[in-house]
């Protein structure tokens, strides 16, 4: 399962109903779950089924699997029939099965339906943890209401939870989203006062706040702290996003345009720039600025030769990259 090989872990699961052994809970559990980390949701309600087949009772656990695979995929309303099913069966959800209910929800940018099992949760006092308020927190940036979001961080600050980077970085995204840069700023501030540290997510979220607000001089400034503080590789992350079928943020270029001009590697800065012709991704001034300033670099002191060399290095880099990624998804 740690592997992601969810199909050898299939397998393996048929292979002991041909060896006379009793399938139960546990191993159809393991199943479930590496099928929702390769975001085989469908495949892990259908084991649920099985399960009753099977004359196998499915466990609250077993329900929880199933809820976390569709979250993964981004199906809140199948998520949202596996919590109801449980309940059907006499199961009572607690605050694991919620948090992931509430993470599909959030994924699915459902911020109405957030709050309605917020609300379930506390008529059935269950206590929401870190993980479902930060949940609550990014559900709110879609419909940029920031203030439900400022008022989510205070209650879990009331029920003695201590927001950590993944809160901070819920809030800062929120905020990001809402156009409040100067907000971002404080929160940002907070992070560093309560001594909580920064990942590379908090500081591309806190770029792109600056960039929204041309406020460039703060986007410069935060890109130098990321590659100082947490190494933060943007060429890397616009890989990771595009193989994962995701569309990168106008920060994440930007931080992948800096990141080639600070190791003077043009080469990369140059697939950057077609990546953003190819995407349509809109620019800010302060990226076609660090694109313009790129692109003079690259037609100066080196040759055509080179520089077709380094493009075409650089495009088998891209493709060993994504066969990776192709490779990880099948397993």
């Amino acid at each position: 399962r740690r592997g992601g090989q969810w199909a050898h872990a299939l397998a393996l699961h048929d292979d002991l109903v041909d060896a006379g052994l009793a399938r139960n809970d546990f191993t159809y559990r393991a199943v479930i779950g590496a099928c929702g980390e390769a975001r085989q949701w469908a495949l892990a309600i259908r084991l649920l089924h099985e399960m009753q087949r099977d004359e196998l009772p499915p466990s609250l656990k077993a329900y929880t699997s199933a809820i976390g695979a569709c979250e993964n995929a981004g199906q809140w309303l199948q998520a949202l029939e596996l919590l109801g099913a449980a309940y059907d069966v006499n199961l009572t959800p607690d605050v694991v099965a919620f948090t992931a209910a509430v993470s599909a929800c959030e994924k699915g940018k459902q911020m109405d339906v957030v709050m309605e099992l917020l609300v379930d949760m506390w008529k059935q006092e269950l206590h929401p943890d870190a993980h479902t308020y930060s949940s609550a927190i990014r559900a709110c940036g879609p419909t940029r209401n920031w203030m439900k979001a400022v008022e989510l961080m205070w209650l879990m600050q009331e029920e003695d939870l201590t927001p950590d980077t993944v809160t901070y970085n819920a809030m800062i995204s929120t905020l990001e989203q809402c156009g409040r840069w100067e907000s971002t700023l404080k929160v940002f501030d907070e992070m560093e006062e309560e001594n909580v540290r920064p990942n590379a997510n908090t500081y591309i979220h806190m770029i792109g706040a600056c960039d929204r607000k041309s406020q460039w001089g703060f986007a410069l400034k935060l890109l130098h702290q990321a590659q100082r503080h947490v190494r933060l590789r943007g060429f890397g992350l616009l890989l990771d996003l595009e193989s994962q079928g995701m569309e990168p943020s106008r920060a994440v270029y930007l931080a992948a345009l800096f990141e080639s001009k600070a190791l003077s590697r043009w080469d990369l800065g140059l697939h950057v720039l077609s990546r953003v012709r190819a995407n349509g991704a809109p620019l800010s001034n302060f990226g076609f600025e660090m694109a313009a300033e790129l692109e003079r670099y690259c037609v100066s002191p080196i040759s055509i030769k080179k520089m077709r060399q380094a493009v075409y290095d650089v495009a088998q880099r891209v493709d060993r990259f994504k066969a990776r990624a192709k490779r990880k998804r099948v397993q």
